[in-house]
C-alpha cells in the first residue's frame, strides 16, 4: 500500500477541494424517496474507470475494501455504520456517504473532511453487470480494475441474448424472454434490470434509451440526459416496430410511416417522408437524419452543414424539404447520417460539403467495403460480414476485430462495440471507462490487433469461461 504522508494527504485534499469546485451541486434525491442505500459494489468518479478519472471504489461491507484516488494512489476504506471512513497512516482522511447515483443532474452522495468539515458533492456512479455477482475487493491493489475478480453468483443462470444495443454509457441486450438488461453506469436505481415487460427492440438517443413494449408503446428512462427511476411511457406512441438513434426520437410505425419528436416530446411526421424501412440520426454532430424510403433510396434532413467533414468551416444551412441521397439506391439500413447496407451486401457512405446556397452530399472515398449483412455506427463504423466477423474502421483501413466470430447482429456505441454470437453470447470490443464492455477490463487505448480486445463480457452468457475476469 503507498505510504501517505502529511504532505500528501494536504495534497489529496487540494485535489478534493478543486474537484469540488468544478462540480455543480444541485438538488438531493435516493434516499429521502425511499431508494436503497448503495453500500456494495464497484464505483467510479469523474472520468471513469481507467481513464485518467479521479477515482475508482470498491466496497464490500462484510470483508477487506479498498478505493483508487487517481491511477496509482490505492487507499482503504472501512464500512462504518452507514457510511465509509477512509483512512491513511495518518488516520481519517474523508467520511464517503454514498446514498443513490449521479443521473447526469443530481446525486445524493458526498465526501466530508473529518477537519473541516467541508461537504463535496461526489459525481459518483455505479458499474453495473447484467447478472448477480461477487466481487473480491481486496484483490484491488492498483489503478488497474482488471486487478479486482468478479464471478456470478453461484447458480446463476446464463442468460441467452436476441439483441444487443450499445449506447453512451451503457449496453442492453434483449434476452430470449423478451426481458432486457443493461450493463455499464448511469442506469439509474433500475441498476441494469428494465423493469418493462415483453420488449421487442430498443433505440434513442444513444441506442438504448428507450424500449418497444407489447402493443408497440414505447418506453424510456432518460430524459435530457436525466436518467429516471423507472421508465416513463411516450405519450402519443403506439404500434411502433423500430426506433432510430439520433439526436431526436424517431421510428417507424406498423404501417411504415415515419414520426419523430421534437425538443418538448411532441410527436410528429417529418414533412416530405410519410413513409419509411429504417431510419437514424446523427448523435455526433447535430440534428441530422436520414431515412431509407420504400424503393431503397436514401433522404436525409436537419442541419445538413451544422459540421463539415470535407472543410475546416462549418455552416447552418438547413435541409427543407429533405435532401435524397442521388447516388444511392437500394438501400435496406442506415446507421448515423452518412452510411448506408445496400441489398447487394455492400456499404456506401457520404458526406456534406456545405456551398454558398445549399448542402451538396458527395460519396465519401473508402476503400470497397463488400460481403456484410449489418452495420452499426457511433464512435466508429463497423460492419457485420456474411461468414459471421466484425470489421472496423471502415473510413480508414478496415480491421477485423479478433476474438468475434459467428456473429448474427452488432451494435456500436460511442466507445464500444458488442456482437451477438450464435447461440445467445455476447462479445464486446472497445474501450471501458464505464463497464461498458460488462467486465471490469481496463481498456483505456486499446489496439485492434490485440488479441484481448475483445472481451467474453458480458458474465453470465452463455460464452462466459472459468477463467474470464
Amino acid at each position: 500500500m503507498t505510504r501517505t504522508t502529511g504532505t500528501s494527504v494536504r495534497r489529496k485534499a487540494t485535489i478534493w477541494a478543486h474537484m469540488a469546485a468544478i462540480l455543480l451541486s444541485f438538488s438531493m434525491i435516493g434516499t429521502a424517496m425511499g431508494a436503497p442505500r448503495w453500500d456494495q459494489g464497484v464505483f467510479y468518479g469523474p472520468g471513469g474507470v481507467g481513464t485518467g478519472g479521479i477515482f475508482l471504489a470498491c466496497l464490500d461491507p462484510s470483508g477487506p475494501s479498498r478505493y483508487v484516488l487517481g491511477r496509482d494512489d490505492v487507499h482503504q476504506v472501512v464500512p462504518d455504520n452507514d457510511r465509509w471512513l477512509e483512512r491513511s497512516n495518518s488516520g481519517v482522511t474523508g467520511i464517503w456517504n454514498i446514498e443513490s447515483p449521479y443521473d447526469g443532474v443530481a446525486t445524493r452522495s458526498w465526501r466530508t473532511d473529518p477537519v473541516t468539515s467541508v461537504r463535496n458533492v461526489l459525481q459518483i456512479d455505479k458499474i453495473v453487470f447484467p447478472v448477480d455477482v461477487d466481487i473480491d475487493c481486496s484483490t484491488l491493489r492498483t489503478g488497474n480494475a482488471t486487478e479486482l475478480k468478479i464471478r456470478p453468483v453461484k447458480g446463476t443462470k446464463p442468460l441467452k441474448a436476441i439483441g444487443v444495443y450499445a449506447g453512451s454509457r451503457s449496453t442492453c441486450a434483449i434476452l430470449d424472454d423478451h426481458s432486457a438488461r443493461c450493463w455499464g453506469s448511469e442506469l439509474g436505481l433500475m441498476e441494469g434490470k428494465i423493469p418493462v415487460p415483453g420488449v421487442a427492440a430498443m433505440g434513442g438517443l444513444n441506442g438504448n434509451e428507450c424500449v418497444i413494449a407489447r402493443g408497440g408503446e414505447v418506453s424510456c428512462w432518460a430524459d435530457s440526459n436525466v436518467v429516471l427511476k423507472t421508465p416513463r411511457k411516450v405519450p402519443g406512441l403506439a404500434h411502433v416496430k423500430s426506433l432510430g438513434r439520433g439526436t431526436a426520437l424517431c421510428g417507424i410505425r406498423d404501417d411504415n410511416s415515419l414520426f419523430c419528436t421534437d425538443a418538448k416530446g411532441h410527436v410528429g411526421a417529418v414533412p416530405g417522408v410519410p413513409s419509411a424501412i429504417d431510419v437514424a440520426g446523427d448523435t455526433t454532430y447535430g440534428a441530422r437524419h436520414c431515412a431509407v424510403v420504400p424503393g431503397g433510396d436514401v433522404v436525409c434532413w436537419g442541419d445538413l452543414a451544422i459540421h463539415n467533414p470535407v472543410g475546416e468551416e462549418e455552416a447552418l444551412v438547413k435541409s427543407e424539404p429533405p435532401t435524397r441521397v442521388s447516388f444511392v439506391h437500394d438501400a435496406v439500413k442506415v446507421v448515423g447520417s452518412d452510411c448506408a447496407l445496400l441489398r447487394d451486401a455492400s456499404i456506401t457512405c457520404w458526406q456534406y460539403r456545405p456551398d454558398s446556397e445549399a448542402v451538396a452530399i458527395v460519396p465519401r472515398k473508402t476503400a470497397p467495403l463488400t460481403g456484410f449483412r449489418d452495420i452499426g455506427s457511433g464512435g466508429d463504423t463497423c460492419g457485420l460480414l456474411i461468414d459471421g466477423r466484425v470489421k472496423c474502421r471502415l473510413f480508414d483501413r478496415p480491421v477485423l476485430i479478433p476474438g468475434v466470430e459467428h456473429a448474427i447482429a452488432i451494435s456500436v456505441g460511442v466507445d464500444q462495440g458488442c456482437a451477438v454470437i450464435e447461440g445467445g453470447g455476447i462479445r464486446c470490443w472497445g474501450q471501458n471507462g464505464y463497464g461498458t464492455l460488462g467486465s471490469l477490463a481496463n481498456r483505456g487505448a486499446p489496439t485492434y490487433d490485440d488479441s484481448q480486445y475483445a472481451s467474453h463480457a458480458p458474465i453470465g452468457f452463455v460464452n462466459y469461461r472459468e477463467d474470464d475476469r
